[in-house]
């Protein structure tokens, strides 16, 4: 009997550092995916090991039936050492450090008997992209902060082998300079880069900003940018950014003080915003289609935390061709455990390797029985419902803002219909009531939305139906007639939303028949969705978070399970 394959973002000990992942895959298909801060309940888990989720991946072995006898990190310490020790003197020092990792993470995990392996980090985000889509040739992108040595890489895929085609290495890092940017805004790195590319909309092209930043980037010339001298001096030991030095260094490139967090942003803000965004958007447009016209790929697929960036995804999609253009659901490093997982699979003699990942619902699931004790638990107001998708509709339909939980969790950062907050699309005020009420968010930034297959090549200026379905990684340009019925989920300046596209043959079958339900009463066929939780908080994992949220925030009714809750006095039961 064939063991399962544990992949690990480990995120202790120099092996990567923030949102700590795992991954158990069977063969060809993936049983359970997680990250850590769904169960300790912090925010990225920077320097945690994955310690609660290892215990689960054990736990539902044990139910199976099946050892785990691999243990796949994508993040490789002998590449790490290379930062600080030349290739002539470092060979058994790379043996020593392998061997040391690897008692260590059997140690950490508990599965003493377990193989090791690890894989180099951009290698892992590759897989972790190009084993989902189909093709017999296709190029990967990746971009992030760093791996061990690469800040931005290629990778050609042909059947089961990845080749390193190029690579861009620290200290040159979009990833590091975005993050940088983010600080100097008054936003929180590593974390709140989302405001950034929100915010760039608002703004206009600088001449001046500009100007300094033609210094860094060349549009024209085959190094296409250079951000060494800005982020070279601001690095600590082991590649860890002085963001205190780098907010210094931009205030002395840009002549203008950093904002303060939680200040005024100014028109000189936004045009800031606009110009990164934009400078960003255009580099790595023109590193693909460096690669592009020299391996002709029949498809490109991206993964790193660049490409969690929204915006930049949609101006990709928009210039490359729809048909075979793809980003990785999970493109942060919580993405590098199943990528690990499926090169250690690759390395047992898989010949070839796709998990078609059609839904990102791999995490914990919970009974009615399990629902429905927590429930009384609380001494809530519920009643059990014949008809969730209908009754759902309605109360949505109503104006009512509804906490949404069914089945597993998702594994992201992205509400999928699973672990929601849901409201009506329109009007505009929509998504200021859920901002002031529950989220707490700046009344700039969007909200996404979830909306049916069928109408989205009318509503997605570009979006081909024959492509595979959106997951909230892209935005798309609304088709105007379409403007008035979905205000509350579209950027306010640039008429973009960042789709979940539901399908009928998706498992989530109760959130796909909610959608329908709610198309016959508003003739919209979408919702608005965000993740159930609040800012800064991890999205809600278990019925006992949900239903804490459920009493300290401003929501109407939740709906959990099969069961409908309602807040003291406001009692209904529909027919169904």
């Amino acid at each position: 009997m064939d063991g399962l394959i544990l992949g690990i973002n480990p995120c202790i000990a120099g092996l990567n550092y923030h949102d700590p992942s795992v991954c158990l895959l069977d063969s060809d298909h993936i049983v359970f995916s997680i990250e850590e801060e769904r169960l300790n309940r912090i925010r990225h888990s920077s320097g945690m090991f994955p310690s609660l989720a290892v215990e689960e991946c054990k736990r539902i072995a044990e139910k199976l039936e099946r050892p785990i006898t691999d243990i796949a990190v994508g993040f490789d310490p002998a590449l790490c050492q290379r930062r600080n020790l030349d290739s002539k003197s470092n060979k058994p020092s790379l043996l020593d450090e392998r061997t040391r990792m690897s008692l260590l993470l059997r140690k950490a995990t508990g599965l003493y008997d377990a193989n090791v392996f690890f894989y180099p980090h951009h290698k892992a985000h590759a897989a972790s992209a190009a084993n989902i889509i189909e093709s017999d040739h296709a190029m990967c992108v990746v971009f992030d902060g760093t791996g061990e040595l690469n800040a931005a890489s290629i990778w050609e895929v042909k059947g089961n082998i990845l080749t390193l085609i190029d690579s861009v290495d620290m200290p040159n890092s979009l990833g590091y300079f975005y993050a940088a940017a983010t600080a100097y805004l008054g936003f929180r790195p590593w974390g709140e880069e989302g405001k950034l590319m929100a915010l760039a909309p608002y703004g206009n092209y600088d001449k001046q900003i500009m100007h300094y930043l033609n210094s860094f980037f060349n549009f024209d010339s085959e190094n296409l940018y250079d951000l060494s001298s800005i982020i070279g001096p601001c690095l600590h030991d082991g590649f860890a950014l002085d963001i205190e030095k780098t907010t210094s260094t931009f205030e002395q490139i840009f002549h203008h003080p950093h904002r303060q967090p939680n200040t005024n942003l100014t028109s000189w803000h936004k045009n800031f915003a606009f110009c990164i965004q934009d400078c960003i958007e255009k580099t790595v447009l023109l590193y693909i289609e460096k690669w592009k016209n020299i391996l002709k790929p029949n498809m490109i697929c991206c993964a790193g935390g660049l490409f969690m960036n929204c915006k930049m995804n949609g101006f990709l999609r928009e210039r490359l061709s729809p048909q075979n253009f793809f980003v990785q659901p999970v493109a942060g490093d919580a993405g590098t455990s199943i990528g690990a997982a499926i090169l250690c699979s690759m390395d047992k003699g898989k010949n070839k390797f796709f998990i078609g990942l059609h839904e990102l619902s791999l995490g914990i699931d919970y009974s009615d029985n399990q629902i429905e004790e927590v429930l009384d638990q609380y001494k809530l107001n519920y009643y059990k419902s014949n008809n969730i998708p209908k009754e759902s509709a309605c109360m949505i339909h109503e104006g009512n803002i509804v906490a949404w939980f069914q089945g597993k969790n998702e594994l992201g950062c992205r509400s999928l219909g699973h672990r929601s907050i849901l409201a009506a699309p329109t009007p505009y005020v929509i998504s200021d009531s859920i901002n002031n009420r529950i989220k707490h968010r700046e009344e700039w930034r969007p909200f996404a939305c979830s909306m049916l297959d069928d109408f989205a090549p009318d509503i997605l200026i570009g979006y081909n139906q024959n492509n595979r379905p959106a997951y909230m990684i892209e935005a798309y340009h609304v088709n105007s007639n379409w403007y008035s019925r979905m205000e509350a989920v579209m950027h306010r300046a640039d008429h973009t939303t960042r789709p979940q596209v539901v399908c009928k043959d998706e498992s989530n079958k109760i959130y796909y028949n909610m959608l329908q339900c709610y198309y016959k009463l508003s003739g919209i066929p979408m919702v608005l969705n965000t993740s159930l939780n609040d800012k800064g908080q991890p999205i809600i994992q278990s019925p006992n978070e949900a239903v804490e949220f459920f009493i300290n925030h401003d929501v109407d009714y939740m709906v959990i399970g099969n069961f409908i809750v309602c807040k003291n006095g406001n009692d209904r039961k529909l027919n169904s």
